[in-house]
């Protein structure tokens, strides 16, 4: 009489019955496809999407030339952002802090911002004064290409005002005197400009009525 066959262990923790084992089978299928597509998407994307530089950037040292170049290539009507995408150069951050800190580079960083001011101001006039594609070959009005015209003519006069007020802003800057003593009136619109000087006149008109006894 021949020997019973050994009984096959079931590992503990493993699913009992076919049904079970086939959908336990499956998971780990697609959980092992899963992982294999996330890696196959990371690497591509890490080819097309280079990494961030933001930790290198933030340990270059803003030496004096490249506080030089940067004064210099914002003057010239670069985009502090453009600067800063170059490998040589530091963090946004990094040149904001050391415009804070040291007064001379502060100094030079808004000098060149008012010089890049009157880069737009210019910008604006040859915005203004190219018409060649205003109209279309059929005589028809561009009106799509007019409006985006006058919307970048609008935006350079805004940033040459704020990078220069005393040359590019509408509001007025006014300082008058009222009884020898000085009246500072800044950054006010015409008509509010308007009203302070009448009412410190009239106020300097009664300070002398009074003097006089009147």
């Amino acid at each position: 009489m021949g020997e019973a066959p050994a009984s096959r262990e079931i590992p503990e923790g493993a699913p009992k019955g076919k049904q079970a084992f086939r959908k336990a089978f499956n998971r780990e299928i697609k959980r092992q496809a899963n992982e294999e597509t996330f890696k196959s998407v990371s690497s591509l994307v890490g080819e097309i999407i280079p990494p961030k530089r933001r930790n290198q950037h933030n340990k270059i040292e803003l030496t004096a030339e490249l506080k030089e170049e940067i004064v210099q290539r914002v003057a010239s009507g670069e985009l502090m952002k453009h600067v800063c995408q170059d490998e040589h150069m530091p963090s946004y951050f990094t040149i904001h802090r050391e415009e804070e800190r040291d007064q001379e580079f502060g100094a030079d960083m808004r000098a060149a911002r008012r010089a890049c001011a009157s880069i737009y101001a210019d910008e604006v006039i040859e915005i203004s004064d190219d018409a060649k594609e205003d109209v279309k070959a059929d005589g028809s009005i561009n009106y799509e290409l007019v409006a985006r015209s006058k919307m970048r003519a609008d935006n350079r006069k805004w940033i040459a005002a704020k990078l220069d007020p005393a040359r590019f802003s509408d509001k007025l800057q006014t300082d008058i005197t009222s009884g020898g003593e000085k009246i500072e009136v800044k950054e006010t619109s015409a008509l509010e400009s308007a009203r302070q000087i009448a009412f410190a006149l009239e106020m300097a008109k009664r300070s002398q009525s009074e003097g006089n006894g009147e």
